[in-house]
C-alpha cells in the first residue's frame, strides 16, 4: 500500500540524467506518494525533460553559490515545498553547508552532513581518512608533489565530477606534457595508480540507526557522455559490508555510490571514487526494483525502506536509450 505523504518534494539538477532518474523514481515508486513533485534546474523548463513528467517546475538561480541558499530556500517556500533533494555534487555541497537555512524555513534537506560530503568529495582528504581502515583506496598524492612517476597512473581533480579533466598516463613523456599543459592548475589535481577495467559502480543505501544496508553492482560495458548505457548488473553481498564501513567512517547517510576496479596482481578491489549521491546509472537499479532515490527520501523523513528493495536473484544486463520530449512555447 502506498503511503500518501502530504508533503511537496522538489528535486534539484533535474537537467542531468541523475536528476531525471530521481524524478522518475519518486513519481513511480511503490511505497510513498507526495502531494506534488517539482523538478528544479537553472535552465528554463522547456530545456529540461524532467519538467515534462514532474507535477511542476522551479527554475533556480543561475549560479548556485553559498550566498544564494537563502534565495533558493525562499523560492522553494513560495512553492510550498517541504522536502528538497539536491542531486548535483556542487548543489549537495552548498545545501549540506547551509542546512540551517533550510531548517529555518522548515524545509527538509535530504543530504548527508557537511563533513561527510566534504570528505567523500575531496579525493586527497578521502585517502587520508581511509588510510587507517581496511577499505582499499589507492595511494593518493598531490600533483605538485610529484615530478617522476612509475606508470601507469591517472591524474584527476581533487574534487572532480565523472571523468572530466582526467588523464591516463602510461609514459613519463605523457606525464611531462600534461604537467606543462596544466601549468598553475597543479594544486587542484591529484595523482593515483591506474587500475585496468572493468570499472564497477555500487549503488548503496545505508540506514545506520537500523543497521540496514542494500547494494547493487553495475559493471560498465558502454558509456556515453560519462553515463553508462550498457551494464552487467549483479549483487555482491561483500559490498554491503563496504557500504556500512564507508557510512561509518565518512558519515554518509541514505543513498550514495562508489566505484571500484580490480588490482589483478593482488586480487584486491580498490575504491577509486565515492559520491555522496546516486549516480546517472542508478535508474538501472530502480528498473530492477531497487529504488535508491525513494529510500533516500524515506531515510530523511524517518521512514523504513525495506519494501523499496527487491534484490535481483540473478545477474542481468541492462541497456538504456534516449527518448524525446517536445515542448511548445
Amino acid at each position: 500500500m502506498i503511503k500518501n505523504i502530504k508533503k511537496t518534494l522538489a528535486i534539484g539538477s533535474t537537467g542531468s540524467s541523475t536528476g531525471f532518474g530521481a524524478v522518475d523514481a519518486l513519481l513511480n515508486n511503490s511505497e510513498l506518494s507526495f502531494s506534488k513533485v517539482f523538478a528544479c534546474d537553472i535552465n528554463p523548463a522547456y530545456l529540461i525533460a524532467a519538467s515534462h513528467i514532474a507535477d511542476g517546475y522551479i527554475q533556480l538561480p543561475q549560479s548556485q553559490i553559498e550566498d544564494q541558499c537563502e534565495a533558493i530556500a525562499e523560492m522553494l517556500l513560495f512553492n510550498k515545498v517541504d522536502v528538497f533533494y539536491p542531486i548535483h555534487d556542487k548543489e549537495i555541497k552548498i545545501v549540506a553547508a547551509n542546512k540551517h537555512i533550510f531548517d529555518h524555513y522548515n524545509i527538509i534537506a535530504c543530504c548527508s552532513d557537511e563533513e561527510a560530503v566534504m570528505l567523500s568529495s575531496d579525493k586527497l582528504l578521502l585517502a587520508s581518512q581511509l588510510k587507517e581502515t581496511r577499505i582499499t583506496y589507492p595511494e593518493t598524492i598531490e600533483l605538485n608533489d610529484c615530478y617522476k612517476v612509475s606508470t601507469p597512473v591517472i591524474i584527476k581533480p581533487k574534487s572532480g565530477v565523472g571523468s572530466k579533466d582526467t588523464f591516463k598516463i602510461f609514459t613519463q613523456a605523457q606525464f611531462d606534457r600534461i604537467i606543462s599543459e596544466l601549468d598553475d592548475q597543479w594544486a587542484h589535481f591529484i595523482i593515483q595508480k591506474w587500475y585496468d577495467e572493468p570499472e564497477v559502480t555500487v549503488d548503496c543505501f545505508v540506514d545506520p540507526e537500523l543497521n540496514f544496508v542494500r547494494t547493487l553492482c553495475r559493471q560498465r560495458l558502454e558509456t556515453k557522455a560519462g553515463v553508462v548505457t550498457k551494464a552487467r548488473v549483479y549483487t555482491d553481498e561483500s559490498c554491503d559490508a563496504t557500504a556500512l564501513a564507508l557510512a561509518d567512517h565518512l558519515g554518509l547517510r541514505g543513498a550514495f555510490c562508489y566505484q571500484f576496479r580490480t588490482d589483478h596482481l593482488t586480487g584486491s578491489r580498490p575504491i577509486i571514487d565515492i559520491n555522496p549521491r546516486i549516480g546517472g546509472g542508478t535508474a538501472m537499479s530502480v528498473k530492477l526494483g531497487m529504488n535508491f532515490p525513494a529510500a533516500h527520501i524515506n531515510y530523511f523523513l524517518g521512514y523504513r525502506s525495506e519494501k523499496l528493495f527487491l534484490r535481483p536473484k540473478h545477474e542481468c544486463y541492462v541497456t538504456r536509450s534516449f527518448s524525446e520530449h517536445v515542448f511548445y512555447i
